[in-house]
């Protein structure tokens, strides 16, 4: 498998305009769904867009967080959630789930989204084009996921931030993946202190959290050991 490889002594937002570091975002993410289209119609299931993971990672963040799910019914959000690789992961759980439940996957990079509607054609799974900025998210999804993509926000991180959780009902769940700290050797992203979604946290009533080293927690050991994630819970 071929993968793209993008390196930097300084992280991206340090040396390159920011206007620049996006386009080169959006078009390293189109060049991993025209390698993600290829390979599934050689047959592979990869979706994914990130160095360093595997779908038997994949497999084990869904291991780790379908756990902590609602009971009941639920309605998934999967913002930056791209061609679905987290839900191709998640999915064996669900389709055995005596509750119903539904996907609804987010992304600003529509070749992406078509390839998860490719490969997921089931009336409870729909993937929209859809910014995490700038659009109104849709209320009553007490599952929302966002993996990976907060560190691609540069200083608009903490308006998602606060955007994601506002959208969050009473009883549900969130799981903010791949928060990077300054420490990290991951270049790519904006680093950020997760101490800055803690203290909004913090200052919001009803909410409940806890952080952990991804590595550590779902048993990873193929990318950055200071990338963090966040589970939150909305009581």
């Amino acid at each position: 498998m071929v993968d793209i490889y993008i390196y930097s002594t300084m992280p991206l937002y340090d040396v390159l305009p920011h206007q620049l570091v996006h386009l080169a975002h959006q078009f390293t993410f189109e060049l991993y769904t025209v390698r993600n289209k290829v390979l599934h119609m050689l047959g592979d299931t990869n979706l994914h867009v990130w160095l360093g993971r595997t779908n038997e990672e994949y497999e084990k963040l869904a291991n780790k967080l379908y756990p902590k799910f609602p009971i009941g019914d639920i309605r998934i959000m999967d913002l930056g959630g791209g061609s679905g690789a987290m839900l191709y992961a998640l999915k064996p759980s669900l389709d055995t789930r005596p509750d119903s439940w539904e996907y609804l996957g987010t992304d600003v990079i529509e070749n992406a989204l078509q390839l998860g509607r490719d490969v997921f054609k089931q009336p409870n799974i729909s993937f929209e084009l859809s910014n995490i900025v700038t659009d109104t998210l849709p209320p009553g999804y007490n599952v929302i996921l966002c993996f990976g993509v907060l560190l691609m926000l540069e200083d608009s991180h903490l308006i998602g931030f606060e955007k994601l959780i506002d959208a969050m009902p009473v009883g549900g769940f969130a799981h903010i993946g791949g928060i990077v700290p300054h420490e990290s050797t991951y270049k790519f992203g904006k680093p950020v202190d997760v101490s800055l979604y803690e203290d909004v946290l913090k200052s919001k009533p009803g909410y409940t959290y806890e952080c952990v080293n991804e590595n550590e927690y779902f048993g990873l050991d193929s990318y950055d050991p200071y990338t963090k994630s966040l589970f939150i819970w909305r009581k």
